[in-house]
């Protein structure tokens, strides 16, 4: 077990069936950035926003990507996978109940 001052904001972590600390300064955390449009914790619309956004926006930039990261980002950070997944089949069956 490694030791860890309280001042470095540590963490303990098991791995393979023994725990140690993990310094909090060596883990990588991001989200997205503050959107004013939904200002409270529920972040289900901006999950769904996001989707739509992004997938409008590979749409009109005739499935160029690279020009939608700041959407997929949203999108990946807020949404669980089962939601994407899930809307991914209902796009594909044209069942999707918005023009994405």
């Amino acid at each position: 077990q490694l030791a860890c001052p309280l001042d470095l904001g540590c963490h303990s972590v098991k791995k393979e069936g023994f725990s140690y600390k993990e310094k909090m300064s060596d883990v990588s955390l991001s989200t997205t950035t503050f959107d004013s449009r939904f200002p409270y914790q529920n972040k289900m619309k901006q999950c769904w926003a996001g989707y739509v956004e992004y997938h409008r926006c590979v749409k009109q930039n005739n499935g160029d990507e690279e020009k939608c990261q700041s959407f997929k980002r949203v999108m990946n950070t807020l949404c669980p996978e089962y939601f994407i997944a899930n809307w991914d089949d209902q796009r594909t069956a044209g069942k999707f109940p918005a023009d994405a």
